[in-house]
Order: structure tokens, then sequence, then C-alpha cells
């Protein structure tokens, strides 16, 4: 598989291009041409609205804070949960326990919703086993806050916002897509897209995708429809370079065609790298025919004065682009090649976000059974301290069916059994 690198951005084009002459042009000639740039579009369309969900995070930290303070000292909880604010707690306390400067509301979150959840209850401190549990609680609150810091700095890594600009500009160039003269072209099409002869790149080629694939598909009033294949149906409205809006709708006609034939689900940075080398190389193949230019991708018709007028006369025309000699000219290479550079730091972030987020469901799955045994070990020692004694055994009689109830229903932990998937080290914790 490819890699993004700066080297392959530095190939030299070759002395003669791909354009494709012949005596008339046929529909379908542009279709392969079409392909690639599709390619091209659909890597410029990938761009993460975010590296992860927020919540799948806020949810893990959250629930463990509510085991926490479930096993918190019970002054600093009864202080919390009838304060409404952290100055109202005692200042003996507003340190202590797992009380962090600057988290109160985070803290009293917690505090309020196990007063409102059944499903969680909070445990009586003070004895040596509930100690131990919030003490392995709060190592496991490290690790939340080492990972949280970890992926805080990676998405601050990645600049989302410099991508969406490079791929933006790359597929409507500076104006943007909602100016009217981003799909316009000069005084004609052959200025446009490559003047008689091709003596010098088209006016506006390379400037956007939008332009080169209205040059490369757009049809002409000389032209003809599906140069760019069968399903790139545009028979109207034809392109009027000028100031009508012709261009908006048949760019809408061939984006829709581009994304139906590019179906790649998952596009990554090796995906844009890999239709990046296909167009330089479909432009850059020295067929040593005297009637192609350099820089010349499309078809014209037989040899002459070649221009891409979008007309399909016998000579002297074509539906093509003209970049000219010189890549620095396509100035959405450029661009598509820094958007792929930070689409790949942004996928690279997101798979180690991902990875953290599922170390981070463990450590809430392992502070979840903490809680429960901690809760089984209550139970077991009241039940224990209420065993009577050898001489209160002799008075008393054998305990009915119904006396058994309460002592062996089964426990949260026991219900929940053992099958969860944990690191072996959080076993330790």
């Amino acid at each position: 598989m490819n890699k993004v690198t700066p080297v392959f951005f530095a190939l030299h084009i070759a002395a003669c291009f791909s354009g494709v002459d012949g005596t008339a042009i046929a529909a379908g000639d542009n279709a392969e041409h079409f392909r690639i740039l599709c390619r091209v579009y659909k890597t410029a369309t990938q761009v993460p609205h975010a590296l992860y969900d927020p919540t799948s995070i806020d949810d893990v930290s959250e629930k463990i804070d509510v085991f926490s303070a479930a096993l918190s000292d019970d002054k600093w909880y009864a202080d919390v949960l009838s304060a409404s604010k952290e100055s109202k707690i005692p200042e003996e306390l507003a340190g202590t326990s797992t009380v962090m400067k600057g988290n109160w509301s985070r803290w009293r979150k917690a505090v309020v919703r196990i007063s409102t959840d059944p499903e969680v209850a909070k445990i009586p401190s003070g004895t040596p086993a509930i100690k131990t549990a919030l003490e392995r609680l709060k190592v496991i609150e490290k690790h939340v806050e080492k990972i949280l810091q970890d992926i805080q700095k990676t998405s601050e890594s990645v600049d989302l916002a410099k991508l969406q600009t490079a791929f933006s500009e790359a597929i409507f160039g500076n104006l943007g897509e909602d100016n009217e003269r981003t799909y316009h072209g000069t005084s004609s099409r052959g200025q446009t897209c490559g003047s008689s002869g091709l003596g010098s790149k088209g006016a506006n080629t390379g400037d956007s995708l939008v332009i080169d694939f209205l040059c490369l598909c757009a049809k002409d009033s000389s032209g003809i429809d599906k140069a760019c294949g069968e399903d790139v149906s545009i028979a109207s409205p034809e392109w009027t370079v000028g100031s009508t809006n012709s261009g908006k709708q048949i760019w809408t006609k061939i984006r829709d065609a581009c994304i139906g034939r590019t179906n790649t689900k998952n596009v990554t940075a090796e995906y844009g790298v890999s239709a990046l080398y296909d167009f330089v190389a479909k432009i850059s193949v020295d067929t040593q025919a005297s009637s192609r230019k350099p820089g010349l991708f499309g078809t014209i018709t037989t040899a002459g004065t070649p221009a891409c007028d979008g007309q399909n006369a016998d000579s002297n025309h074509g539906i093509c682009v003209y970049y000219g000699t010189d890549l620095k000219q396509i100035k959405w290479l450029q661009k598509i090649k820094n958007g792929i550079a930070e689409l790949e730091k942004a996928h690279k972030g997101e798979a180690t976000i991902r990875n953290a987020i599922t170390h981070l469901k463990m450590l809430g799955t392992r502070a979840e059974e903490i809680y429960e045994e901690a809760k089984a070990t209550l139970d077991q020692e009241t039940t224990t301290s209420r065993i009577p004694t050898k001489n209160q055994t002799m008075n008393q009689k054998p305990p009915t069916p119904s006396d058994k109830g309460t002592a062996q229903e089964p426990s949260a932990l026991s219900k929940a059994g053992n099958s969860r998937y944990i690191l072996p080290w959080t076993l330790l914790i």
C-alpha cells in the first residue's frame, strides 16, 4: 500500500501526456479520466467532524465518579449533597476524600445521581473493607485522568479545520461552494479549459476540481452528451461559461454521478494517495503522439491545433482539460496533498483515541466490580453480625424458608457473573 510521502508529489511530468485523440469523440471516451478525478473528489469529501464522540468518554467518567462517591466519607457525602455550591462545604472537607479543586460540579453531579438512582446506593463508610475499596477506586481515577489527558492531547494535535479548508478549496477553489462565480469560466470554454493550439494552460484549469470536472464532462452546443460515461448524462443544460447558473446545475449532476461510482465506504489517506498517483500517471504517459500536448487530460479530435473547447468537430477540438507542463499550476493538487497529510494524522488520532476509550471502558467495568465487591462484603458482614450465639441458637426455633429469603438473594455482583472482558492488570486494582 502506498504511503503518504512528499516524494510522489515531486514527480516530474514526462514529455507527453495521455490525452486521447481520434477522428471524433464518442460517449465514454473520458470515462477513465472521470473515474480518477472522482476518486480524488471522494478523498476530499472525507473530513471527520470529530475524532471521537465526547459522550462515550463522559459516560464512563461519570460512572466511575458515581462509584467513588458511593464509597466516600459519609460526612463529605452529606455535605456535598446538602450544599448548593462549593463554598458551602466545610474547609476541612474541601480538599479531602474524593473532592478535587475545580471539580465541584463533577462530584456534586455524582452525589445527586446516587441520591436519585435506585441502581447505585451510598455505602456507609468507616469499615476497613470500604476504605480499601475506595483507595482502589482512587487508583482507577488516576488512570482515567491520565487517559483523558492523552485523549485531549491527541485531539489537539489534529487540525480538522485546516483539513476542512484544504479539501474545500481543492473542490471549490478560493471562492467557495456558494459563490456563483465558482462555476463560471472566462470568456469562452476554450479560454477556460485550454485554447486553440494549447500554447498555455487553460485560464481556470487546476483552480478547482469543479472547473476541471466541467471541462471534462459538460456538454457544449457542438459537443456530445455522456463524454464521461453512460451514467454521466448531461444533455441539458449546456455549460455556458459566462454569468448563467448552468455550471452549478451541471456540477450537481456530475457530483451525483461521481458519488455513485466511488462507493468506497472508508476512504483512507492511502486511498487518496493512490488516486493522485493515478492522476499524475494518467497525464504523464509518454505516448509519442505528436498531436498530443504535454499536460492534456481528456480527449481531442484529430491532429492540428487542438483546443479544449468542448466541441466534437472533425479536427482541432476536444473535450478536455489542459494543465500545461508544470504540476505546480494545478492548485487543487497541492491542496489535496496537504489535506491528505492531515487526513492521515486524523485517522491515526482516531485509532489512538479509540484504543484509549476501550481502555477507559475496561476501567469503568473494573470500578463497577470494586463497588459491587464492597457492597457484597458489607452485606456479608451485616449478615454475620446477626448470626446468633450458641446459647441463642438453643433457645430459638429453626429458621423457616422465609427467614432465608433475604440472605439467599443473589447480589448484584453474583448476577453480573464473571464473564467480563478485563485486561489482566486491572484485576490487581
